[in-house]
């Protein structure tokens, strides 16, 4: 039996983007699934990254990928962070811009 997901979305009005983040508890962490629409090649940087972060500011690279010219796009990921340890998912593009926080409800604000 697969465990349990959790989906957490978001979007930021300023730069338009939005956000889901799918997490699948595993015994070493979890694996994510993240898709984004918004970031458009030619736009945006050549990369992105999925950042897990915890409520005492600790960060995990999860993920990265290339923006796409249709501005979405669905990449795989993973972290060896608890469910409740992520307070928050940040999509980031390889400028140090940060397009959208996902709040996920675990201690900590977004």
């Amino acid at each position: 039996t697969p465990a349990a997901a959790a989906t957490f979305t978001a979007t930021n009005a300023d730069t338009r983007v939005t956000a889901s983040v799918t997490e699948w508890r595993k015994a070493w962490g979890v694996a994510l699934q993240v898709q984004v629409t918004g970031v458009v090649a030619g736009s945006y940087p050549e990369r992105c990254q999925l950042i897990a972060v915890a409520a005492d500011g600790t960060k995990d690279i999860a993920g990265t990928w290339a923006p796409t010219t249709s501005g979405k796009i669905i990449a795989q990921g993973a972290t060896s962070m608890s469910p409740t340890q992520i307070a928050w998912f940040e999509v980031v593009g390889s400028n140090g811009e940060t397009y959208v926080k996902i709040p996920t409800g675990a201690s900590g604000d977004a």
